[in-house]
């Protein structure tokens, strides 16, 4: 557990995220020293599901480019290598420091927050791709599900700067046209 109970209570995974989150936002520094990326990898073993996180070389064009039209054809403009990992999302989210607020009552239903490991370094033009549920452990094989564009990109950082894991905006993209995500 990360913070406890007062009262002995279990605590949801919701409310140990808010915990991890609200101990890096704030600007004093945390009463205990804990290990927020041991911290949050635990929460990725017990709690995680398998995601596809793709990541874009924006410095290579990509074989589904077509430089004299300049636009792609049956996939990305951009090389680009998927990565099989652990993730974490929820649909209600603390806010994160440049997101804009909704109006009370207004709920943001085409987008989501990922929660990533630290050493994942995602950015914006990357994507979120939400695979079936494994049968096993760890899957070899995969059907896609959804893929997701990252709008924004939040390190949660200590009080000394390191990054210990990532808070990401995504919203639901149609890819359509895109083989590669088939």
């Amino acid at each position: 557990m990360i913070i406890d109970d007062p009262y002995g209570l279990p605590r949801s995974n919701q409310e140990r995220m808010r915990d991890l989150v609200g101990i890096l936002t704030q600007s004093i520094e945390p009463r205990t020293t804990l290990d927020l990326r041991a911290e949050f990898d635990t929460l990725l073993q017990e709690h995680g599901h398998w995601v596809i996180f793709r990541k874009f070389d924006t410095s290579r064009y990509s074989q589904y480019f077509d430089p004299t039209t300049g636009e792609t054809k049956n996939g990305p403009k951009y090389e680009y290598v998927d990565t099989l990992i652990k993730a974490m999302h929820s649909l209600n989210r603390p806010r994160i420091y440049n997101e804009i607020a909704l109006p009370i009552g207004s709920v943001d239903a085409n987008s989501n927050v990922y929660y990533l490991r630290y050493d994942v370094n995602p950015s914006n033009v990357d994507l979120i791709i939400e695979i079936d549920k494994p049968t096993g452990t760890r899957p070899t094989t995969y059907k896609v599900v959804q893929a997701l564009n990252i709008k924004q990109v939040e390190p949660m950082r200590d009080v000394q700067g390191r990054v210990e894991f990532y808070h990401v905006l995504v919203q639901h993209m149609s890819p359509s046209g895109d083989e590669t995500l088939k």
